[in-house]
């Protein structure tokens, strides 16, 4: 099934809200609000679950959300809402890859790829470890220690915990005599060269580059599943990344893709070099500049025909001329 849904909000309300379901030859709104007034239709229109909700809903809610969640709720906003909570995935430019950890100790073929890629990307690490240190070097309260070491005892034999600091990430577990707790920072292994002698680095201490790599590779490897069905939505995908490498993700999402996949990749970038080397076609590149009242529109690269865009065109030289709008006036 294919749903539509509309929503249009500031800071304090929802203004507008509607969901739809498009069939093969038409398409049903199944409840539409506007402002305080809430109304259902079709299989929404007498189901006592929606009409409670609709009656009791508060200005910053929306009715998606609070229909979608709900085990009794009606089956199409439960559809709907599974979409956005477990198939939309929204990565901010200082987001980490909470996971990373747990993956890398319980997935091997995980480990692998991702030793895979970290190679291709000429970062000067060999190899991802885990490396025993002090447990009082962790970024805990001692009180927090305490809870840790209590929960992993309640556990049981072989119960690990995993954990993400602002910079570094950790595996928690406890020794054989079931008291002594045993903590690992994850680092990156690099050969010294030449007389040096090889070295690690914890990830705080890696650069912001390869960090934000790691973070999205994991990412990148979700999004090529043939079997997925995954919106990923990437801020800034180029944040302290070389462009050659920005260009090396790009082309290998792009390559397992086609017309038949249910997985999609919606990012931001200020990287005007891939104007000149992507691998999307002119229909999917938007432009996003400010008006003169400081509103942010949208245009889609295929709209310039004017401008002379077509295939091989210097667009990267057209856009810093700003023949194609998108640029700071400055």
């Amino acid at each position: 099934m294919i749903y539509v849904y509309e929503l249009r909000a500031d800071k304090k309300r929802i203004h507008y809200e509607a969901l739809s379901l498009v069939r093969s030859t038409t398409e049903e709104v199944l409840f539409e609000r506007e402002g305080d007034t809430v109304e259902f239709f079709g299989d929404l229109a007498d189901n006592s679950v929606a009409s409670a909700v609709g009656s009791l809903i508060r200005d910053n809610q929306t009715v998606l959300g609070e229909l979608g969640r709900r085990q009794n709720g009606p089956t199409h906003t439960s559809a709907a809402y599974e979409w956005f909570s477990d198939r939309l995935i929204i990565v901010s430019p200082d987001a980490r890859y909470a996971w990373l950890s747990r993956r890398l100790t319980e997935d091997g073929e995980f480990a692998q790829q991702l030793t895979k890629a970290i190679a291709i990307a000429d970062s000067g690490i060999t190899d991802i470890q885990f490396q025993e240190i002090n447990p009082r070097r962790l970024p805990i309260t001692q009180d927090a220690l305490d809870e840790i070491i209590n929960d992993l005892r309640g556990r049981g034999e072989d119960a690990a915990l995993f954990m993400s600091g602002q910079r570094d990430n950790y595996t928690l577990e406890l020794a054989e005599d079931g008291e002594t707790l045993i903590a690992k920072v994850l680092v990156s292994c690099h050969e010294g060269g030449g007389e040096s002698a090889d070295f690690t680095l914890t990830m705080g201490e890696e650069s912001d580059g390869t960090r934000r790599y790691l973070d999205l590779i994991p990412l990148v490897f979700m999004l090529a599943n043939p079997r997925g069905s995954h919106v990923l939505v990437v801020d800034e995908l180029e944040r302290s990344l070389h462009s050659l490498l920005t260009e090396k993700i790009l082309n290998e999402i792009a390559s397992t893709l086609d017309s038949s996949s249910r997985r999609q990749l919606i990012f931001s970038s200020h990287e005007v070099a891939l104007l000149k080397r992507s691998p999307f076609r002119r229909d999917e590149v938007w432009l996003v500049g400010k008006d003169s009242q400081g509103i942010s529109r949208l245009d889609r690269l295929s709209t310039f025909s004017d401008k002379g865009i077509r295939d091989g065109s210097a667009l990267m030289e057209m856009y810093m001329a700003g023949q194609l709008g998108g640029v700071p006036r400055l």
